[in-house]
């Protein structure tokens, strides 16, 4: 189950696998539906449109220091606001009992979610830390440690 909260705080500050968490939230079904949604589709993408909100927000008031990726931050804020329209557009279809197109609005939301991840690991890129002496690049899969934190 996605809960904003913990997306919101794994995209903003740990920028961690942004494109992963964004992704499964888009494509699997939450436990329980949000208020006023009418499948769990419909519940996941707009859990997902929060969560990518909140992190453009975000990434806006941190693009100042890297000039560089604010046409990236531009095409993915332009991605959200179509994903947006559609979403809505989706969802009043779908509450009219008139077709819907869910495939393309799936594959919206995907594309926005990379785009969000993009922006994301350049401004907030992970680095590699010592651990125990030596920088890992790969996991451990007997060691607690990741081995991995914000730049």
């Amino acid at each position: 189950m996605c809960h904003f909260k913990q997306l919101g705080l794994i995209l903003m500050i740990a920028g961690f696998s942004a494109v992963a968490i964004l992704d499964s939230c888009a494509a699997k079904q939450p436990a329980t539906l949000r208020p006023g949604a009418l499948n769990a589709f419909d519940s996941a993408t707009f859990d997902t449109l929060v969560t990518a909100q909140a992190a453009l927000e975000t990434a806006s008031k941190e693009v100042i220091a890297f000039p560089a990726v604010k046409p990236e931050l531009n095409k993915a804020i332009d991605l959200f606001n179509a994903a947006e329209i559609s979403y809505k557009a989706y969802h009043e279809a779908l509450a009219a009992g008139k077709p819907t197109d869910q495939a393309s609005l799936d594959k919206l939301v995907r594309n926005l979610a990379a785009s969000v991840a993009a922006v994301i690991d350049k401004i907030r890129p992970l680095k590699p830390i010592p651990v125990d002496g030596k920088v890992r690049d790969t996991i451990d899969p007997g060691a607690m440690i990741l081995g991995w934190r914000l730049a």
